[in-house]
């Protein structure tokens, strides 16, 4: 998730712990898409007058960019993350509406899943088209390393964390890779 800076102008510090108390995480709301970033960062939009936030292109819906969204058009969004200290808020624009992640893998459910990816840090697997869970280095089964996995390979993980706000589950891996 990519933290952003809102713009709030405004001389009162007090408006800004005013505004992020009106916008805790989860809320969801309708914004207006005011610009486009430059190079392809992401999407400003407009959440109220004056206040203008960046929803960064890795939290856009799967399969789209940037180049999507139209000046004007009003998009759901949801905050993810809230820093009333250093003014900044998380935010993404979800994709189409399904059944919440606690619902669809509960915490403790073990399920079959697809090695997606090897990053320094862990395993992404994909469980279902478009939902993706990171196994990090120190939930692979022990004595292994992320580079012992091979992408398309079949794994079977179990389900630790699941962060609906900010779409992202944990996995830990109980298949051993392929020798």
């Amino acid at each position: 998730m990519f933290m952003l800076a809102m713009a709030l102008l405004s001389a009162h510090p007090d408006d800004w712990a005013a505004k992020a108390a009106k916008y805790p995480v989860g809320t969801q709301l309708t914004a207006t898409v005011e610009s486009i970033a430059s190079g392809g960062l992401g999407v400003f939009v407009e959440l109220e007058p004056k206040l203008v936030a960046l929803v960064h292109k890795s939290d856009l819906p799967r399969g789209k960019t940037p180049a999507d969204y139209r000046v004007g058009n009003e998009v759901q969004v949801v905050v993810t993350s809230v820093d009333a200290v250093k003014h900044r808020l998380g935010a993404r624009i979800p994709g189409p509406a399904q059944a919440p992640l606690t619902r669809r893998y509960p915490v403790g459910t073990k399920v079959k899943a697809v090695v997606e990816s090897i990053v320094a840090h862990g395993v992404f697997v994909l469980l279902a088209p478009d939902v993706f869970a990171l196994a990090h280095e120190t939930d692979l089964p022990p004595g292994t390393k992320p580079g012992d996995y091979t992408p398309g390979a079949g794994v079977e993980v179990e389900i630790v964390t699941v962060d609906e706000p900010r779409q992202r589950i944990g996995a830990k891996l109980i298949s051993l890779p392929k020798r």
